[in-house]
C-alpha cells in the first residue's frame, strides 16, 4: 500500500516477525543506548532490548545536543546564578554541561542493569572518558556483569577502582584495559583460570619524574598475565623500557608488543614461549631480544622505529632460525596480516575507488606510494560541493586570521559579512581548481559516470560546460547533473556514449537547440523547479518545452521520469520502446489539463503529486504495474484514470473513488493495495472483489462508517484465487468480526490474512480478536501487527 504521506513497498514487518534469538543478536551488535531507544517502535518492541547479551556504553553516545530539555533548563536557569560576564556565564554552563551529562550516563546505566532480564551477560564494553563517572560507580557495573557471568570485558575508564571479584572471575575469557589515567591497584592474591586474551593499553608518557607510575602500571600488568594459566593472546600496548622483564608463558600463541622508549638506555626482553605462533613488535626498538626455546613454526613482524640498527640486527639474528619469517619496513606501521588492500588487482581497486566521492579517493593518495596515483584509474567521478566543507581546510582559517581581501572593520556585523564572502569564494575558487586538478590527471580513456552537484558554490556557467564536455569527450555513460547556473555544451545533445541522463535543475533557465539526437539513451530524469506563481507561467513553459525536445530525441528510451511536471497545457506521451514511467504533477494553474500517454511497452507507471490532469491511455499494455499516489480534490478525475487502468495486472492507489465502481472491471488484475480510505460504506470493499475476478492479493483499511451488510454470493476471485490479504485497522466491533468471518469462510484458496490492529485498540480486546478469529480460520493462516 502506498500513502500521501509515505511509500510503504513491503509486504510485512519482517523485523519484527524474527524469532526472539535473532532480534536479541541484531540488538547485541549495536550500542546499548540505540538498542534502548528501538522501545519505542512498537509494544513488540519495548522490552526487546532487555534481551541482549552484549552490553556497550560509550559515552559518545550521551551527546547532550540531542537533549531537549536540558537545553530548555539551560535558557531559563543556571544551576550556579548567572553573571554579566560572558566569559563567566559560559563557564558555568560548560560546568553544567559536564554534570548533567555524567549525570544522565549514570542514570542510564543503572537503569539498563535495573531491567536486563538476562541471566547472562556475553560481553560489557564501557568507555567513559568525557563525563566524570565515580570509581565506585565504574566498580559497582563491573561486579554487576560480573556476577552476569560476564565472558568479556572492555573498560576504558578515567577513574578506576577494580572490585576485588574481578581478579577472581571464572567466567571471563577475555579482558581489555585502556588507561587514561596514572593509578590502578592490583591485589597480591589473583587468578583468572579461563583467560585466554589480554590487551593492555598502558598511558604513553615520557616524562621521566613519573617513572615511579608508569612502574606501577608495568607491576600489576605483570601480575595479571601471571594469574592467566591459559593465556593464549596477550596484547601489550604503549610498554616501556624501564627495566628487564621475561615474558614466562607456555601457552601463548600470539604476543604483540608495542614499546614506548621512556628512558635512554636499553633494557632486556627476555621471552620463553614454547607454543608462540604469532610475534608482532611495533613502536620504538629499544630493548634487546632475548628468545629461548621458540617454535620454528612462528610468524614474526616487526615494524618499529630503530634508531639503533644494531638492536634490529641481533632480533633478526634471534629469529633466523624460524621457517616462516616475515618482516614489514621499519618505516611503516603494519599491524595486520598482510596488506591485503594494496594487493588487491589494479580493477578492483579502481572499482573500489569509483563507489566514494572524488575527494575523498584523491586523499588515499597520502596512504603510501603504491596508493598516490591510483585515484587516477577512477572510472566513476563524483563533484558535489557538500564534501569541500571549509572547516577543514586549515590554510583558510589561518589567513582568516591574519589578514582579509576586503579590508578590516571595527563593526562586528560588517566585519563578519566580510569574512561570509571571503569563505564563499575560497570555497567557490578550492573546488573549481579540485574538478580541473582531476580531469588534468585523470588517466582512464572512458568514465562511466560524472555526478556533478554543485549549489553551495559559485561556479561559473562556462566552468559547468567544459567539465561536462571534457566528460563527453572521455566517453561519458551517466551524467548526474545538478548546478545554480548551467550552459550545456552543444555536444551533451548529440552524445553517443550516453546511456543515463538526470537533470536537477534549481534556476529557471536552460536552452536547447533545435537539432538533437541521442541514439543510445534508455534512462532519462528531469526534476524541474517547482513554482505556482503564476508570473513565471513563460519560464516553467521553457522547461517543459525543452524537456519534451529532449525526449523527442531519444529514441530508444526505457526509463522517463518527470519531477515537478506542470499542468499548463495538453502533453501527448508517444514513446513506443518506453517501459517505465514516473510523472510527479504540479498544479500550476486551476484549469485541468489532459495528458495523453501512447506507450505499448509499458511495464510500471507511477503517478505522484497532485491528480489535476485527466489521463487518457492508448494501446496499454496488460502487464503494466500502475502506482498512484496523488492528492485528490476531484474523484472524478481519479475514477476515470483508474477505469483506463482495467488491463492493468497490479494497481496500488491512495484512495479509491466514493461513487459507485460498478463499471469498473479489471479482468487481468492480480494485485491491488488500496491505503487512505475505501469510501463511506463496506459495500464497496464487495463491489472491489467483485470487478476483480483474478486478485491474488488485496489491501485494504477498515471504512469509516457504515455497516456490514454479507452479500448474496462470495465474489469469484474470493472461491478462485485469493491468497493473500492484509486488512488495516482492525477493531473487534460486529462490523469487523462479520466481515472478517465472512472472508476466512468463503475464500477457499486463502493462505495468509494479515490483520493489522487498529491504534485505539487494548491488549484485551487484541486477545480476543484472536481467539475469535482462530475459530475460523481452517487453512489460512492469520497473522498479527501492530499499527
Amino acid at each position: 500500500m502506498t500513502s500521501t504521506s509515505e511509500n510503504i513497498l513491503t509486504d510485512a514487518d519482517r523485523l519484527s516477525n524474527l524469532p526472539e534469538k535473532v532480534v536479541s543478536r541484531i540488538l547485541s551488535l549495536m550500542p546499548t543506548k540505540l538498542a534502548v531507544q528501538t522501545c519505542i517502535l512498537s509494544k513488540r518492541w519495548r522490552y526487546s532490548w532487555t534481551l541482549v547479551h552484549s552490553l556497550d556504553f560509550d559515552d559518545i553516545h550521551h551527546s547532550l545536543h540531542d537533549n531537549t530539555q536540558f537545553r530548555r533548563s539551560e535558557v531559563h536557569h543556571s544551576r550556579y546564578g548567572s553573571s554579566r560576564d560572558s566569559l563567566s556565564l559560559e563557564i558555568q554552563r560548560s560546568i553544567q554541561r559536564s554534570i548533567y551529562r555524567s549525570e544522565c550516563f549514570s542514570t542510564f546505566v543503572n537503569r539498563v542493569f535495573e531491567l536486563l532480564k538476562k541471566s547472562q551477560v556475553e560481553k560489557l564494553r564501557l568507555h567513559v572518558d568525557r563525563c566524570y563517572v565515580s570509581e565506585s560507580a565504574v566498580s559497582e557495573w563491573i561486579n554487576k556483569a560480573i556476577m552476569l557471568n560476564v565472558c568479556e570485558l572492555d573498560i576504558r575508564v578515567n577513574y578506576i577502582e577494580f572490585p576485588s571479584s574481578i581478579f577472581t572471575c571464572k567466567t571471563l575469557t577475555k579482558f581489555t584495559l585502556h588507561f587514561i589515567n596514572l593509578y590502578w591497584h592490583c591485589p597480591s592474591s589473583m587468578s583468572l583460570p579461563f583467560l585466554k586474551t589480554l590487551n593492555i593499553d598502558l598511558p604513553f608518557l615520557k616524562t621521566y619524574n613519573i617513572y615511579f607510575r608508569l612502574q606501577n602500571h608495568v607491576d600489576n600488568a605483570l601480575k595479571v598475565i601471571h594469574a592467566c594459566p591459559v593465556l593464549e593472546n596477550l596484547s601489550l600496548m604503549s610498554w616501556y623500557n624501564n627495566e628487564d622483564y621475561k615474558f614466562k608463558i607456555p601457552t601463548l600463541k600470539k604476543l604483540k608488543l608495542t614499546i614506548r622508549q621512556s628512558r635512554p638506555a636499553v633494557n632486556k626482553v627476555i621471552l620463553n614461549v614454547p607454543n608462540l605462533e604469532h610475534l608482532f613488535l611495533d613502536g620504538d626498538l629499544c630493548s634487546n631480544f632475548f628468545i629461548e626455546d621458540l617454535s620454528s613454526k612462528v610468524e614474526a613482524r616487526v615494524s618499529c622505529e630503530v634508531n639503533d640498527y644494531r638492536l634490529l640486527a641481533d632480533l633478526l639474528k634471534r629469529l633466523s632460525d624460524n621457517s616462516q619469517l616475515l618482516m614489514t619496513s621499519t618505516s611503516e606501521n603494519i599491524l595486520t596480516d598482510a596488506d591485503r588492500l594494496s594487493n588487491l588487482p589494479e580493477k578492483v581497486v579502481s572499482r573500489i575507488l569509483s563507489l566514494m566521492p572524488t575527494k575523498l579517493a584523491v586523499q588515499t593518495c597520502i596512504l603510501s606510494k603504491r596508493w598516490r596515483y591510483s585515484w587516477t584509474l577512477v572510472h566513476s567521478l563524483d563533484f558535489d560541493d557538500i564534501h569541500h566543507s571549509l572547516h577543514n581546510n586549515t590554510q583558510f582559517r589561518r589567513s582568516e586570521v591574519h589578514h582579509s581581501r576586503y579590508g578590516s572593520s571595527r563593526d562586528s556585523l560588517s566585519l563578519e559579512i566580510q569574512r561570509s564572502i571571503q569563505r564563499s569564494i575560497y570555497r567557490s575558487e578550492c573546488f573549481s581548481m579540485f574538478v580541473n586538478r582531476v580531469f588534468e590527471l585523470l588517466k582512464k580513456s572512458q568514465v562511466e559516470k560524472l555526478r556533478l552537484h554543485v549549489d553551495r558554490c559559485y561556479v561559473s556557467e562556462s566552468a559547468v560546460s567544459e567539465w561536462i564536455n571534457k566528460a563527453i569527450m572521455l566517453n561519458v555513460c551517466e551524467l548526474d547533473i545538478r548546478v545554480n547556473y548551467i550552459e550545456f555544451p552543444s555536444s551533451i545533445f548529440t552524445c553517443k556514449t550516453l546511456t543515463k541522463f538526470t537533470l536537477h535543475f534549481i534556476n529557471l533557465y536552460w536552452h536547447c537547440p533545435s537539432s538533437m539526437n541521442l541514439p543510445f539513451l534508455k534512462t532519462l530524469n528531469i526534476d524541474l523547479p517547482f513554482l505556482k506563481t503564476y508570473n513565471i507561467y513563460f519560464r516553467l513553459q521553457n522547461h517543459v518545452d525543452n524537456a519534451l525536445k529532449v525526449i523527442h530525441a531519444c529514441p530508444v528510451l526505457e526509463n522517463l521520469s518527470l519531477m515537478s511536471w506542470y499542468n499548463n497545457e495538453d502533453y501527448k506521451f508517444k514513446i513506443p520502446t518506453l517501459k517505465k514511467l514516473k510523472l510527479t504533477i504540479r498544479q500550476s494553474r486551476p484549469a485541468v489539463n489532459k495528458v495523453i500517454l501512447n506507450v505499448p511497452n509499458l511495464e510500471h507507471l507511477f503517478l505522484d503529486g497532485d491528480l489535476c490532469s485527466n489521463f487518457f491511455i492508448e494501446d496499454l499494455s496488460s502487464k503494466v504495474e500502475a502506482r498512484v499516489s496523488c492528492e485528490v480534490n476531484d474523484y472524478r478525475l481519479l475514477a476515470d484514470l483508474l477505469k483506463r487502468l482495467s488491463g492493468a495486472k497490479y494497481i496500488s492507489a491512495t484512495t479509491y473513488p466514493n461513487g459507485k465502481p460498478a463499471n469498473l472491471k479489471y479482468p487481468n488484475l492480480k494485485r491491488l493495495e488500496l491505503s487512505g480510505y475505501v469510501g463511506m460504506r463496506w459495500q464497496l470493499i464487495t463491489q472491489i472483489l467483485e470487478n476483480c475476478s483474478e486478485l491474488e492479493y488485496l489491501s485494504i483499511e477498515k471504512p469509516n462508517e457504515g455497516c456490514w451488510e454479507e452479500p448474496e454470493y462470495a465474489p469469484t476471485c474470493m472461491l478462485m484465487s485469493l491468497k493473500t490479504m492484509k486488512y488495516a485497522n482492525t477493531t473487534c466491533y460486529w462490523d469487523d468480526m462479520q466481515f472478517l468471518k465472512f472472508i476466512l469462510g468463503n475464500s477457499n484458496v486463502l493462505k495468509t490474512l494479515t490483520l493489522q490492529y487498529a491504534p485505539t485498540l487494548s491488549f484485551t480486546e487484541k486477545t480476543r480478536l484472536r481467539k475469535n478469529l482462530a475459530i475460523y480460520a481452517k487453512d489460512c493462516e492469520i497473522c498479527f501487527v501492530e499499527s
